[in-house]
């Protein structure tokens, strides 16, 4: 047999037959689904979305904005980076319906690649927002309005036993409507379902939005672990995109288990989460400050929950509100 032959029949049976016996939704192959230029089957491709790889802005038939992820098929060497294209088109198609969290339309399968058809969630992400923003910083009510929404979707997402395990300031689509930032969570590829009392092994996350544990590439809990991300969001957006490295001062390059460290000395002193808020020149403000000292704790078991952070941010926006 040639080498071709082999290749040729290990694709088959990474794309055609393992998702035939084991995964009932994965779109089968299309052969006459065409992709050319800037068309994929139906749509246009309008530009890059954001500055996500393989990630495009497009038009559907009917003129409406969607967003195509791409997974070029030569890519994927192994099943479980199958299962995991599959995981994600099953949470945001099957098992998650929440005004915060971005849905799955639907899956194109070509020949040379699997296409997720995903909800139009705004031009830009956090990210690149905050750069757009004076002191690249939100106003202290769009922070915690938009906390609020990213807190939200978390709570629901663990009240289902689903870690997202990545939520970080390029994760969240932002759309604009009426003056108000409407935010979605993107990207559930290293999402998964993990029982309340489950560790977890799998790295994923990155500056500054990992959980510290997280980056020591130990065994983890992955529930607490996303709500230290949701906790570095608010502060990122609150007080200025770049708060944490400022404090924690990092440098670029050095091993990410170093970095984890630094942060888990960092915030085992008191007074660290009055300095990392005002780091950037940022008032003091007790609302978000209650908030953070409730989230970003070193140690995961005494964090405040995704549904207790959605209860503290409405209560004490309301409070606020009030007070003003």
């Amino acid at each position: 047999m040639q080498l071709k032959d082999i290749e040729d029949e290990f694709r088959s049976l990474l794309w055609n037959a393992i998702p035939d016996v084991l995964m009932p939704d994965f779109a089968p192959l299309d052969e006459r689904l065409l992709e050319y230029g800037n068309r994929v089957g139906d749509f246009q491709l309008v530009r890059p979305y954001s500055d996500h790889q393989h990630v495009s802005l497009a038009v559907n038939g009917q003129h409406e904005y969607v967003v195509i992820k791409e997974y070029d098929k030569r890519s994927v060497t192994d099943a479980k980076e199958v299962e995991s294209i599959y995981q994600e088109f099953c949470f945001l198609t099957h098992t998650l319906d929440h005004p915060h969290i971005i849905r799955c339309v639907g899956m194109l399968h070509s020949q040379c690649s699997v296409q997720l058809v995903l909800q139009y969630g705004g031009d830009v992400c956090m990210e690149q927002v905050l750069l757009t923003q004076p002191g690249y910083r939100l106003s202290k009510d769009e922070a915690l309005d938009c906390s609020t929404q990213i807190a939200s979707a978390l709570s629901y997402c663990h009240a289902q036993d689903v870690v997202h395990g990545q939520v970080s300031l390029k994760h969240v689509a932002v759309e604009t409507s009426q003056n108000r930032h409407i935010c979605r969570l993107v990207d559930f590829s290293m999402a998964a379902h993990v029982p309340n009392s489950s560790a977890r092994e799998t790295w994923c996350g990155s500056l500054p939005c990992v959980a510290p544990e997280v980056a020591l590439n130990e065994p983890y809990l992955p529930k607490p672990a996303d709500c230290w991300s949701l906790g570095v969001l608010l502060l990122e957006t609150a007080c200025g995109q770049g708060s944490l490295k400022l404090s924690v001062q990092w440098r670029r390059g050095e091993p990410l288990a170093y970095a984890a460290r630094q942060v888990l000395e960092f915030f085992s002193h008191a007074g660290c989460h009055i300095e990392v808020m005002t780091k950037m020149g940022n008032p003091l403000d007790g609302v978000t400050l209650a908030c953070l000292e409730a989230v970003l704790k070193p140690e995961p078991a005494r964090r405040t929950s995704a549904s207790d952070m959605v209860g503290m941010l409405s209560t004490r926006r309301t409070e606020q509100a009030i007070s003003d």
